[in-house]
């Protein structure tokens, strides 16, 4: 069986590979099944495996690796790590839009530290603490 690229005038419109944009990494057989021999760039993963394994692959995306699933040696999608600060920020901004977070402005007055704390007679504060580090939260 001799393995050549997928030509591209032969793909057809809205093909998955496109839409994934892996082309250039990916070699395939006669039947469109991709060569795992050949790509040292990306981690590929059938969906059986993924599922079995899915904690080992999300920590490998976490650490910046991509992984290429596929069905059947076909690709499906694809797992990309995402930006820590953009996804972050825009959390943030949901949250803020529903009512249940107010942004500061990144800077404290400067007596901060030196303000009187405000009162908790019931001790409330520190008992929620405790409850959550006994969670383990």
């Amino acid at each position: 069986m001799s393995l050549r690229r997928k030509p591209e005038s032969r793909r057809r419109p809205g093909e998955s590979r496109g839409e994934i944009g892996l082309d250039r990494f990916i070699e395939y057989d006669y039947n469109s099944h991709i060569n795992k021999e050949v790509n040292p760039i990306i981690k590929i993963a059938a969906v059986s495996k993924l599922k079995a394994y899915l904690s080992d692959y999300l920590n490998q995306v976490k650490a910046g690796t991509e992984v290429l699933i596929t069905d059947r040696g076909k690709p499906v999608a694809r797992l990309v790590p995402i930006s820590r600060t953009k996804a972050a920020g825009e959390s943030l901004a949901r949250m803020e839009k529903q009512g249940l977070i107010k942004l500061g402005s990144g800077k404290l007055p400067k007596n901060f530290w030196a303000m009187p704390r405000p009162e908790d007679p019931q001790g409330l504060v520190l008992k929620a603490l405790l409850e959550e580090r006994e969670e383990g939260k």
